[in-house]
């Protein structure tokens, strides 16, 4: 009995076995005039000369006047067969589809699948004919709870701001690198042994970002809450103590304060300390004077947050793309007004 194939909604067909050496015929084009040849014989996917050189510039050259390909004279009734072995046969298959407008089977496509078809459609450069219903994909793939940031499970965040970035699909790459920040506490570098289209400048931006808004945290609540030299009787004696590291750390659930921040993502922490109530703030001097605690109001903190959250902002499209360091992009400004990608941001653990 004939298999259906996974890269076709035309109908049956066959699958060649070791015992079985009938090629696997996928008609996307019903009239189409070329057949692309894969694996050795063992797929061909017919599809239409005149689609495939407007939206590919590699094809129109292939099928132009000036190659071999083109001086072939093609028909529906005889088509032209390329051969093209170095290509995947199925993500050719999934490309092909994509081209011809055609709707893929959200049941069979995966992440590496669209990342290894936004690599095919660089190499025949056509990104700008499908990054349109990659976009789609993306997030309809993200929304089912497909991106892991690794916490509970193996990440899969490089290889989707990778192909994000491949397709030049600029808001949904600057929302997840601005998710990596706030969501990733392990090193940038685990991810990446099945992932070699993120540029190493990507890395070194996001971990510089990272660091940055640890800091910024942690500064500001100690600038927020030092105490101030002692007033009574001109005595100016400087505080040798406070509460605020204790008390932090437990409302936080933390072992210290600062945190260790190899054990959890910043936004946990953001989180809890947005939730706080006023933390009032008591000081040690050597002197025995009674002074005025520092209050860090709700409020206050909830600003803080907000504040410090912003400056997670992502990584720049352009100068990733250029491997220039995030250190000197001039894109900043642009990179703030993107929508927050709180959205690509799925709860490990809890999505199927």
């Amino acid at each position: 009995m004939a298999a259906t194939d996974p890269e076709s909604e035309a109908g049956p067909a066959i699958v060649a076995t070791e015992n079985n050496t009938t090629p696997q015929n996928v008609t996307i084009a019903e009239e189409g005039d070329v057949i692309l040849v894969l694996d050795d014989g063992k797929k061909r996917i017919r599809v239409s000369a005149a689609l495939l050189s407007f939206k590919s510039s590699v094809f129109r050259k292939m099928l132009g006047p000036h190659f071999l390909e083109g001086q072939t004279q093609r028909s529906t009734e005889q088509p032209q067969e390329i051969q093209l072995p170095e290509d995947d046969p199925h993500v050719m298959g999934f490309l092909c589809r994509l081209l011809h407008n055609g709707r893929p089977d959200s049941a069979k496509y995966s992440l590496d699948r669209l990342a290894n078809m936004a690599v095919l459609a660089d190499k025949y450069d056509c990104i700008h004919s499908v990054n349109l219903i990659a976009e789609t994909l993306l997030r309809r793939w993200a929304a089912a709870g497909g991106i892991s940031y690794g916490k509970h499970k193996s990440p899969t965040w490089a290889k989707f701001a990778a192909t994000a970035l491949l397709l030049r699909l600029d808001d949904i790459y600057v929302q997840v690198t601005r998710c990596v920040v706030l969501d990733v506490f392990t090193p940038y570098s685990v991810p990446l042994s099945d992932c070699s289209q993120l540029p190493t400048t990507v890395l070194l931006g996001l971990e510089e970002q990272r660091t940055a808004v640890r800091n910024l945290l942690v500064n500001t609540l100690a600038t927020r809450t030092t105490g101030g030299t002692c007033r009574m009787n001109v005595c100016y004696e400087s505080p040798t103590g406070s509460t605020f590291e204790r008390d932090i750390a437990r409302r936080l659930g933390l072992k210290h304060w600062p945190p260790n921040w190899d054990l959890q993502p910043a936004r946990e922490i953001f989180d809890k300390l947005a939730s706080q109530p006023d933390i009032w703030v008591d000081h040690t001097y050597k002197c025995s004077h009674s002074n005025l605690a520092v209050v860090l109001t709700h409020a206050g903190l909830q600003d803080l947050v907000r504040d410090v959250d912003s400056r997670a902002y992502g990584i720049c499209p352009h100068c990733a793309r250029q491997d220039k360091l995030q250190s000197s992009c001039e894109h900043v400004e642009t990179l703030k007004k993107i929508p927050h990608g709180d959205s690509l941001r799925q709860l490990e653990g809890t999505t199927t």
